[in-house]
């Protein structure tokens, strides 16, 4: 049995969809598509909605990097994760992260570092287990290092909490 209402065309169901929330074009190609709907009949409407500006892939991905970021903090490759899941092309994900403020990562792994802190004490192996901790969140390595390096001079966080305690 199928899942559309036989009055209801390919560009009714695509609206729909797209008054819930913001989708990719090939998101809504692959709902549209298992919804029965034509390949011919589903080019033709996302071809339509692109051109008119419904669908957006840019405005998209925009969307899903502030919700992303305002959730919790993340990095680069978190982003990307969430990015290439939800069908962005990947010139777009280039586009996007070029328009972003050069700190933005840092300032994230910064928050990160902070509400880690916040949860954990430091105990026996704390830096490793930071480091993982912000790996997981999609830092890549170099910000780490970076952001915990600016730690330890002072810079963008209290620095007393990322000092050796080995000294």
């Amino acid at each position: 049995m199928s899942k559309t209402k036989p009055n209801r065309s390919a560009r009714d169901i695509a609206l729909s969809l797209l008054s819930r929330r913001e989708h990719t074009a090939a998101e809504l190609s692959d709902k549209l598509r298992r919804r029965g709907i034509p390949s011919t009949e589903i080019t033709d409407v996302i071809e339509r909605l692109t051109e008119t500006g419904i669908i957006d892939n840019e405005r998209a991905a925009r969307i899903i990097i502030r919700g992303e970021l305002r959730k919790r903090p993340v990095g680069r490759m978190r982003l990307l994760s969430k990015l290439s899941q939800r069908r962005v092309p990947s010139a777009v994900i280039r586009r996007c992260f070029d328009e972003m403020d050069e700190s933005w990562e840092h300032e994230q792994c910064i928050r990160a570092i902070d509400s880690w802190f916040r949860k954990n004490t430091r105990s026996g192996r704390w830096k490793d287990a930071l480091a993982r901790h912000l790996r997981s969140r999609g830092f890549v390595w170099e910000c780490i290092r970076d952001t915990l390096g600016s730690a330890k001079t002072g810079e963008g966080m209290d620095a007393e909490n990322i000092e050796d305690d080995d000294k």
